[in-house]
């Protein structure tokens, strides 16, 4: 596989790139980050570039000779793009778009990474937006494309700052002993996947012809309650950290019923697919990473 990796040098990204090298993929990692602080990444043999997927350009010359488009790039944020919602559309629709129409008239495999909510905020909607548009490639050029999206994942890597993830922010709150601020009151449900779990499933959509032209969601099938997983984190860190409820996040769903378990029948049915890290392995795993990055003093 000669591979483009759009968003290479982020959190899913990075584990995605180290897969793929371990599977003899030849990569091409196209980044906005200067390769200088794309600090997620250890050197290895694939080419790295700076750019920017809203330039239909730069994105053309990196797909050059891939076979196959693995399409992460994007800007973050449920209440980070509530006030921007141009930056969303920008990016995660017209960079999504230079990314279909470039594959397209290469004739490249594209798997995009999107996500479940259908919240009605700037980031959902853009990604929403994105993962339409490869159903009407899909459909309407014959194009090769599968959409794929994800619960909530987390894992290695996964920062606190600047946007505010769940569990890189619960487990960094629980180790230095501050309270573990939760949103609203708690109820909300989510279902965990470990990043290893997440990027073994991108893989396997990539060697799947069954799953072209299909949008697909990849989760666990089981969700846990916000409240529940603070607890979770609390005795697994061994902290003495409270948990706080403040106000409501702004782009959150209100509705309860937008919080839920991923869909696990194309997941099981089309990619033979099942996650296989549990979410107690999975904390405690990711707890190790954050304490080490809080003992190394790192600003990211």
């Amino acid at each position: 596989m000669n591979a483009l990796l759009t968003g290479g040098a982020g959190f899913i990204g990075s584990h995605l790139l180290q897969l793929l090298l371990a599977e003899g993929s030849a990569l091409t990692v196209l980044d906005i980050a200067p390769k200088d602080f794309a600090w997620r990444l250890e050197p290895g043999p694939y080419r790295y570039i700076q750019g920017d997927i809203r330039d239909a350009d730069v994105v053309t010359e990196a797909m050059r000779g891939c076979d196959t488009v693995f399409h992460l790039a994007g800007v973050l944020g449920t209440d980070a793009l509530v006030e921007r919602p141009e930056d969303a559309v920008t990016t995660n629709v017209l960079g999504t778009l230079n990314v279909l129409q470039a594959a397209r008239r290469s004739g490249a495999l594209v798997v995009n990474v999107s996500l479940i909510p259908d919240w009605p905020n700037s980031y959902m909607i853009s990604k929403q937006a994105a993962s339409m548009f490869c159903r009407m490639f899909s459909h309407e050029f014959l194009s090769k494309v599968t959409d794929l999206r994800f619960t909530h994942v987390y894992g290695p890597r996964q920062t606190w700052t600047p946007i505010r993830k769940v569990i890189p922010s619960f487990l960094r709150a629980a180790l230095v002993g501050n309270p573990i601020e939760i949103y609203g009151d708690g109820s909300q449900l989510l279902d965990l996947l470990h990043v290893s779990d997440a990027v073994r499933a991108i893989s396997i959509a990539a060697k799947t012809r069954g799953a072209l032209g299909q949008s697909i969601e990849i989760g666990t099938g089981s969700v846990h309650t916000l409240a529940a997983i603070a607890e979770m984190i609390i005795e697994q860190t061994n902290s003495r950290a409270g948990a706080q409820f403040v106000g409501r996040r702004p782009g959150e769903a209100e509705d309860r019923t937008q919080f839920r378990a991923a869909d696990i029948r194309s997941q099981t049915e089309v990619l033979a697919f099942s996650p296989k890290i549990n979410l107690c392995a999975g904390l405690a795993e990711t707890a190790r990473w954050v304490e080490n990055h809080l003992l190394e003093g790192a600003a990211q």
